[in-house]
């Protein structure tokens, strides 16, 4: 882009900060939260199946002899390799959704502040 006299225009600055408007924000935020807590509960499912079948396990390995109690123990083993996946994950998610719900509270705090002042 050239001006009339042959030298260059200067590119038009953006603001640093861009609005924000809380309702967008909030309409955004809220579906997350709530796809957190269903995926939260999914995995808690998850993870009391897993229990379960962990209790079944360790009562077989128990009652077992020989070579059927090395596959036992190794039928444990991997499921409480797979408990503590869903152990770990569901912390995970409990964290994040601890997180949104931190960033959604500061966004109600910051619109009361704005129409009181």
């Amino acid at each position: 882009m050239f001006n009339a006299f042959g030298s260059k225009k200067q590119p038009e600055k953006k603001p640093l900060v861009q609005e924000v408007n809380l309702q967008d924000t909030n309409d955004r935020v809220n579906p997350i939260i709530i796809k957190l807590g269903n995926s939260i509960s999914d995995t808690k499912v998850k993870l009391d199946a897993v229990n379960k079948e962990l209790k079944v396990a360790l009562e077989t390995y128990k009652n077992s002899k020989g070579n059927s109690k090395n596959s036992a123990k190794l039928r444990c083993v991997n499921l409480m390799k797979k408990k503590k996946m869903y152990e770990s994950h569901v912390g995970t998610l409990e964290s994040t959704q601890f997180n949104v719900e931190s960033v959604h509270m500061q966004t109600q705090m910051m619109r009361d502040n704005i129409n009181i002042v």
